[in-house]
């Protein structure tokens, strides 16, 4: 009966069509935010306490010096290669050559004799035989071994991790004289181990290392930009609420005088209006969270649910109601009988 009341004027409407525009540009700004924020906390927790970049010149295909990259304790990999993925995807993939300490994240195993590891959002990719999943690379149905896991962000959404038994590794890694590959640890420094293979090798290659490990604390992501996104975003989601409210002010205009007449006092006017508006608040909140929902099911959007996601809507239900009705009642204490003038 009461949102009955509220709506009965099209300004309402109007209104209600600002507030979920507005709702939506600050759930998304604070999903951006939150995103950018925990991309730079799991950034570092993916990070290994060893990390050498290693350069390895006129690699002419030894099967000896494969063997021996095999032996090194810690793990290899060989960076980011482009795959084809299906038919029409192409992915960033990590080569790991050896895997003997464990991965700097967690991976939900679903096939112990796989032969790569993949992100969440590539499962759409792949397909089931025998109760084994499949993911299609390079022409190759390549068995699946586990999921990878990111816990606040989509870090490893799209990512492809090629385990040492993938059947593609050696045609991938060995098709060029030019070998660079990343060495990490987080038990011990590999250095001794690099300087012995460079010894035995200094007749045959050139080969190049330096160490590429971030100092403890260090970020991959050292800038404060992300504040100044959100802080726009938020800026313009409060805009929008401001703008929009011209029309319902506008219906409202004379209600504002004649309650002025009648005696109310500002402060009245104001309650008046700011339980009005904090219903087309909350009804416009709830609107687009139910098509957020909605969207994330269909796979459109990438979202989550959570009480604090509900609590910081909530407090932008607040503060954007306060904010909007302020005009009006500003308009209303302007307005002068002795003058016949409406301050607008």
């Amino acid at each position: 009966m009461m949102l009955r009341k509220i709506f009965r004027h099209n300004s309402s409407f109007l209104l209600l069509l600002g507030m979920i525009t507005a709702f939506v540009a600050f759930i998304n700004g604070t999903d951006i935010y939150m995103a950018y924020q925990n991309a730079g906390k799991e950034s570092e927790s993916y990070n290994y306490k060893y990390c050498y970049f290693v350069e390895v010149n006129n690699f002419d295909g030894s099967i000896e010096f494969k063997e021996d990259i095999k032996k090194l304790p810690g793990n290899i990999d060989f960076g980011n290669d482009l795959l084809q993925v299906g038919r029409d995807s192409i992915h960033l993939s990590d080569i790991l050559y050896t895997c003997h300490e464990s991965l700097p994240f967690e991976v939900d195993i679903i096939n112990e004799d796989g032969e790569l590891y993949i992100g969440d959002d590539l499962k759409k990719y792949c397909v089931e035989e025998g109760g084994s999943l499949f993911l299609n690379i390079s022409g190759k149905n390549i068995p699946v071994a586990g999921i990878l896991k990111s816990k606040t962000y989509e870090v490893l959404a799209y990512k492809l991790y090629l385990l040492p038994n993938c059947r593609i590794n050696d045609e991938v890694i060995f098709s060029s004289e030019y070998l660079p590959f990343y060495y990490f640890s987080n038990e011990k420094d590999p250095y001794d181990y690099l300087k012995e293979l460079s010894d035995k090798y200094s007749d045959k290659y050139l080969i190049t290392y330096y160490d590429a490990s971030l100092e403890d604390g260090e970020s991959v992501l050292k800038n404060d930009t992300e504040y100044l996104i959100y802080f726009i975003i938020l800026a313009f989601s409060m805009i929008t609420c401001v703008v929009m409210s011209e029309f319902w002010i506008m219906r409202r205009k004379n209600e504002i005088y004649i309650r002025s007449l009648l005696g109310y006092s500002n402060f009245k006017i104001f309650i008046n209006l700011y339980k009005q508006m904090f219903q087309i608040s909350l009804f416009a909140g709830a609107i687009t969270l139910i098509l957020q929902l909605i969207f994330s099911k269909f796979g459109i959007i990438r979202t989550d649910f959570s009480i604090l996601k509900l609590l910081i809507s909530f407090i932008f239900a607040i503060t954007s109601s306060f904010i909007v009705v302020l005009l009006p009642v500003k308009i209303a204490s302007g307005f002068s009988i002795e003058k016949n003038l409406e301050i607008y």
